[in-house]
């Protein structure tokens, strides 16, 4: 994972205990594309709901699979932004 690291939270030499804190990176690129990653999402659930919507009247279901796919694609990107976001504090495993 790239990124700069925004503190170092040991020594030299320290011992360590297990959940321990080692290095913090700068989370605000991180914290930024979460960001992004939930307003796209909203916008999609609202295509979605929209699309939705306007199947009652249109029968043609096959409209609302590209919004459906939509969805699940930005779900699927805030998750893993989530995921570096947590990934940037670093912890001592054993």
């Amino acid at each position: 994972m790239n990124g700069v690291i925004e503190s170092i939270m040991v020594a030299a030499n320290e011992s360590l205990s297990k959940g321990q804190v080692m290095v913090e990176l700068d989370k605000t690129h991180l914290q930024n594309q979460v960001d992004v990653a939930e307003q796209v999402l909203k916008f999609a659930e609202s295509k979605f709901a929209t699309t939705q919507q306007l199947s009652f009247t249109d029968p043609d279901k096959k409209a609302l699979l590209t919004p459906r796919l939509q969805v699940e694609q930005q779900r699927a990107e805030l998750a893993y932004s989530h995921q570096l976001l947590r990934r940037a504090t670093v912890t001592a495993e054993q």
